[in-house]
């Protein structure tokens, strides 16, 4: 038992598959509702009791904390690839949903209630397993963005989050990305003010860190390496800091 490889021991047990609409398409249409949300509109609402769990069939949501003062903050956003909403609060055993879910485009779902979704997780292996991998992938990155985002301000929180779209949406063949977020929501997704991204934008765009054409934000291949080096360069400078 001392010999065991671990890397060997986590590929017994690793399949790459989601736990979205897809993995388990039969037993939600069996068992689910199929319904439509236009864009703009709620899907669920903080504090409401998470009675069911939805699976993204098609569209986007976004997930939003909205404050005393009236500001919000965008956490996180979910597709058909990525996504359910509510098996978070229903695997924890929670009685409310935490954050506000709208449809940041018109949305497909197909809705579960959470008892019926409960029993499959727990008497499927491998949609435990599966389950298992969700949550522990999501605190990881959670805890590292914290964790990075704690030392970051305005212009190099904007760098990291356009960082890592530009790395979650290339592809081979298209090595120009296209962001299409306005400056407010840009704001309410890195919890920056709005003058403050406005400021970041125009720095980034003279240090040819992206590139700015009417409302939408171009991220070209030679940008990236920009972005990536004066990351770099901000977090050399922070540890010789800590070293003083």
């Amino acid at each position: 038992m001392d010999h065991l490889d671990l890397d060997h021991i986590w590929n017994l047990y690793n399949d790459d598959q989601e736990f979205n609409y897809k993995m388990i398409k039969d037993f939600a249409d069996q068992n689910g509702k199929r319904m439509k949300y236009e864009h703009g509109s709620q899907l669920v609402t903080a504090g409401d009791e998470p009675q069911f769990v939805y699976f993204i069939v098609s569209g986007t949501v976004g997930g939003k904390k909205l404050f005393l003062d009236g500001s919000e903050y965008s956490y996180f956003e979910v597709d058909n690839q990525r996504g359910n909403i509510g098996l978070l609060e229903l695997l924890a055993m929670k009685k409310h949903y935490v954050v506000t879910i709208r449809c940041i485009t018109d949305v497909e779902v197909v809705r579960i209630p959470s008892a019926l979704i409960y029993l499959k997780i727990m008497e499927d292996i491998q949609l435990l397993r599966s389950c298992i991998r969700l949550v522990a992938n999501d605190l990881y990155s959670s805890s590292n963005r914290e964790g990075r985002l704690f030392h970051l301000k305005g212009v190099d929180r904007l760098r990291l989050h356009l960082l890592r779209y530009y790395e979650q949406s290339k592809t081979r063949q298209d090595s120009i990305i296209i962001y299409n977020k306005t400056q407010s929501d840009l704001a309410a997704q890195i919890g920056l003010s709005i003058r403050t991204v406005s400021r970041a934008l125009k720095l980034m765009t003279e240090q040819e860190e992206i590139q700015l054409c009417g409302r939408k934000i171009k991220i070209s291949s030679q940008n990236y390496l920009n972005i990536v080096n004066s990351i770099n360069n901000f977090v050399e400078f922070d540890a010789d800091k800590k070293e003083d």
